[in-house]
């Protein structure tokens, strides 16, 4: 899987001046290379956080359209993490990764982390590129 170059149209993004910068905030230092490899060969730039506290670093750094978090986050809980972000980057997009895909916690994170969509564990780079392409599609509506 890895191995194949599967990219998403971006198109779009070429009418667009903005640069798509994701800020992926997983705990898995390999998961997350792998990753960024991927989609910084689909033209994203890729931010990586492995816990919320570097996370929140580089938002304050950066300007970022999308963030994806893993739920299992050092520090705080991605919604918690999605809930005070929302706060304070009100346009950024949020996606969440986890494995618990129980209505109790979907309900949660809509709720409190105003989260654009799910991405259920074990994700995989195409779906996930594919998440991202949507993301911003709605990002750069606003």
């Amino acid at each position: 899987m890895l191995g194949r170059q599967v990219c998403m149209d971006l198109g779009p993004v070429a009418r667009s001046s903005q640069r798509r910068t994701v800020l992926l905030a997983e705990p898995d230092a390999a998961q997350a290379e792998g990753f960024r490899r991927r989609a910084a060969a689909c033209g994203y730039h890729v931010l990586a956080a492995r816990s919320v506290a570097d996370a929140y670093e580089l938002l304050a750094g950066h300007e970022v359209g999308v963030v994806v978090a893993s739920q299992d986050m050092a520090g705080e809980s991605a919604i918690d993490f999605f809930r005070r972000i929302k706060h304070m980057h009100p346009r950024t997009v949020r996606v969440l990764l986890t494995d618990d895909t129980s209505p109790a916690n979907l309900r949660e994170a809509i709720n409190k982390g105003a989260v654009f969509k799910f991405a259920p564990g074990p994700w995989s780079d195409e779906a996930l590129l594919g998440v991202l392409s949507s993301a911003f599609a709605y990002h750069e509506q606003f």
